[in-house]
């Protein structure tokens, strides 16, 4: 399942309906083994690789995605699919010694991203509600100035037939 996920930016996991590894791994202890295994696989993944899957041995992966799911439970499963990605084009640097704290640490690296990328959305979207905001007050603001001008158009006029009905009378 784990190379299933297709995600290459930062957007994508904002708009996907996968599960955070927390909802995933609740349902059961089979629920939870799977999403351990699914973490397990990123970790896998990397390694294989960088073909250095000698550098982490199977215990040292189990508690490596123990940690992930422990410490990063709101991550949805296409972040893990992403940050792997990230690690393959070498986002975070090169590392030679691989082990739990060095994924941990890109990994922390990666939220970071992800939270700044974030904000960045909510900044955007603040922007243009402002914007579409601004936009309907002017034209509010320009039916109000038509409006009134009408009524002065019209006592305007108003006034004139008066004016021009005095001079009559006269």
């Amino acid at each position: 399942m784990f190379r299933s996920i297709a995600c290459k930016a930062f957007a994508d996991t904002c708009t996907s309906d996968f599960p955070t590894l927390a909802q995933a791994a609740s349902g059961n202890d089979d629920d939870r083994a799977r999403t351990l295994i699914y973490i397990s696989a990123a970790i896998v993944d990397y390694l294989d690789f960088k073909n250095r899957r000698i550098t982490m041995n199977d215990a040292q992966i189990a508690e490596t995605a123990l940690l992930i799911l422990d410490e990063f439970p709101y991550l949805q499963l296409d972040d893990l699919r992403l940050f792997i990605r990230r690690l393959k084009l070498n986002a975070y640097g090169e590392v030679y010694d691989l082990d739990g704290q060095v994924f941990i640490g890109w990994l922390n690296k990666y939220v970071d991203e992800k939270r700044q990328h974030l904000y960045l959305i909510q900044k955007e979207r603040e922007r243009k509600e402002r914007e579409e905001k601004e936009k309907r007050d002017a034209e509010e603001a320009q039916i109000m100035r038509e409006k009134v001008l009408k009524k002065v158009h019209g006592l305007a006029a108003h006034m004139d037939v008066n004016n021009v009905l005095k001079r009559n009378k006269k």
